[in-house]
Parts: C-alpha cells; sequence; structure tokens
C-alpha cells in the first residue's frame, strides 16, 4: 500500500517521489528517483502515516538530493505514542539518509497543552536558501528553519488556543521572494505572508 506521495525536482533534472506505506505492521518512507526507479528506505519505526513532504535542495555547498521531511511517533526511551513530531532528513543522489548537525530545538512529544506534536509537513526553500518546516500542532500551526549551520526556534503563526483547525498547510514561495502560506484557522481560510 502506498499512502500520501510528494514530488520535487531533483538536482539533476529528474523528479524524486516520496511516500509512505505500511509493510508488517510499519510504516516506512522511501524516496524513489525518477526515471531509473533508484529507490531509498528511510525509515521503518513508525507506527502510524508519517505524510512526507519534499523539496530540491538549492544551495550547491550541500549535498545535492532533496530534502525530506516526515512525521513519526518514535521515541528513543519507549515505544511510540499518539503524539508525533516532524523530523528532517537529506536524501542524497547516492541514496543515503543525512540529518542536520544539530538536533531540532524544542521537541516537546509529551507536552500537556493545546500545542501537542508537530505533523503534516510543507517544505519550502526561502530566498536564502534555508529549508523551512511548516506544520501542524494539536491546535496551532508552526513553522522551523535550517540554514545549514543552526535550526531557528520554532515559531507560532496562528492562534494559539483549543478549537477547530483544518490538518494542513500549502506554502509557496512567491515571486517577491517572499514565503506565502494559507491553512484553515479557526473561523476562515488565512493567508499569511512571511518577509
Amino acid at each position: 500500500l502506498c499512502f500520501r506521495p510528494a514530488i520535487a525536482q531533483g538536482p539533476a533534472g529528474g523528479l524524486q517521489i516520496a511516500y509512505d506505506c505500511a509493510q508488517g505492521g510499519a510504516f516506512n518512507v522511501r524516496v524513489v528517483r525518477f526515471p531509473g526507479g533508484q529507490r531509498t528506505e528511510v525509515n521503518t519505526t513508525s507506527c502510524n502515516s508519517m505524510h512526507p513532504a519534499i523539496v530540491r535542495v538549492r544551495r550547491a555547498d550541500w549535498a545535492q538530493g532533496v530534502w525530506l521531511a516526515y512525521t513519526s511517533n518514535r521515541r528513543p526511551d519507549r515505544p511510540g505514542d499518539l503524539a508525533k513530531w516532524i523530523g528532517l532528513y537529506l536524501v542524497d543522489d547516492e541514496g543515503k539518509v543525512l540529518t542536520p548537525d544539530l538536533p531540532q530545538p524544542d521537541v516537546n512529544m509529551d507536552a500537556i497543552s493545546e500545542d501537542q506534536g508537530w505533523e503534516f509537513p510543507q517544505l519550502v526553500n526561502d530566498a536564502q536558501d534555508r529549508v523551512w518546516i511548516f506544520g501542524r500542532s494539536s491546535h496551532s500551526f508552526h513553522a522551523q528553519f535550517w540554514d545549514g549551520a543552526q535550526w531557528s526556534q520554532r515559531i507560532n503563526f496562528a492562534l494559539n488556543a483549543w478549537g477547530k483547525r483544518g490538518k494542513h498547510i500549502s506554502v509557496n514561495l512567491g515571486r517577491d521572494r517572499c514565503i506565502w502560506l494559507v491553512y484553515e484557522g479557526p473561523r476562515y481560510i488565512e493567508v499569511v505572508k512571511l518577509t
């Protein structure tokens, strides 16, 4: 079974397709190069769906390939629970899976508040070639970027309160070189410009 595919242009002009799939009671994320069919198995440890997002690496001084983000409920100290968190990975042209040199700040899979977990990622490169992760916690939306040397803190850009929220956010780098995003707020569709 294949769920939630995402697609990005690869650095050599082809396409890279990411998807999560169920295998033997666990979910795995795969990245497949098209054409050619080179397949990279990324993760086999989550017991729930992972909603991958993918975007091409743009900076020439980084390994060439694609950035991949997905959610997982894996925990180093005990079996996975309901709360999930977004992780960022680089899948290079050789199929190796790399991670940023520093761990993400602010990871808290045990929060007891309306701000639990962080999932449903979207990725975009900004005008400075930083890679941004956008996603939804239980009742809000957040963003965080990796600039190649350090992480930003997670930025909350929605009302932080209990209430209905849509699950997904859509992001795009506009011609004005600003990041535009759209998501469902408590009562309206919200359109936000990050400058």
